[in-house]
């Protein structure tokens, strides 16, 4: 078993990536207040205390990738105003809502998570989210998303959108990207990553593009198919169009 206790109020950036910590005690981090950086990628934490990480009022990126969280309720940020970046991705969470307290991370840009276990998104999930400001990427990748509430994205404006590997079915595509109508974006990232095993975009399932406000589309398909002629009358006020065929 592992303990982090420090004795210093010097250190900006603890990397600990892979380090087989499994225990972070309450006072873990209360002599390095001053930590702008913290990345604990791949650690089995197995005891996280409820105070460890909230003492870290300066803390301008946290990464907690591949840790094992079960749910959002095993954190407590609240003190963690300054915060910009939060990766979680490769964990067990069911859901994107970020707890009430996260209204007061002003300068928040990045809720990174990746590889989760979400299948649904619901209106009240992104609540919080609407409130936190306009240059906010979301990325949602490798999630299995099988259903978004219609008006879930509605009002919400986004940095980027990242929605690649997390539709299992040409209805799925079509369903979910219904679900997002009323979304603002700036970028919207569908479609799959090189040998993936799931099946994506077709053409047919993308009418529902044309109720999604971006400026940038990047368009990742599994086959060389053609997009239809229609599809690109939902773009007509991009500024950028990537299509791009991954194998």
């Amino acid at each position: 078993m592992w303990t982090l206790l420090f004795d210093t109020d010097s250190v900006l950036l603890v990397f600990f990536n892979r380090c087989h910590i499994q225990h972070i005690d309450n006072d873990a981090f209360f002599n390095v207040r001053n930590l702008s950086v913290l990345i604990l990628t791949g650690n089995p934490v197995k005891y996280l205390g409820r105070s460890s990480i909230n003492v870290l009022e300066k803390i301008h990126k946290l990464v907690l990738v591949d840790i094992g969280l079960l749910s959002w309720d095993s954190l407590n940020l609240q003190n963690l105003t300054n915060l910009k970046e939060l990766k979680m991705g490769t964990n067990s969470l069911l859901s994107i809502a970020l707890p009430t307290y996260a209204v007061s991370f002003k300068d928040f840009t990045l809720l990174d998570l990746h590889t989760n276990n979400i299948s649904a998104i619901r209106a009240d999930h992104t609540s919080v989210l609407s409130e936190m400001g306009s240059n906010i990427t979301l990325i949602l990748s490798r999630n299995p998303i099988a259903f978004i509430e219609t008006g879930a994205f509605k009002g919400l404006h986004l940095e980027e959108l990242d929605l690649r590997d997390t539709f299992s079915s040409s209805t799925m595509v079509r369903d979910a990207t219904g679900g997002l109508n009323g979304l603002n974006v700036k970028r919207l990232r569908i479609g799959c990553y090189r040998e993936s095993g799931r099946i994506h975009i077709y053409t047919d399932s993308l009418d529902n593009l044309c109720y999604i406000n971006f400026q940038e589309i990047y368009l990742h398909q599994s086959t060389s198919s053609k997009l239809p002629g229609h599809i690109f009358r939902c773009m007509t006020n991009c500024s950028k169009i990537f299509l791009s065929y991954v194998k």
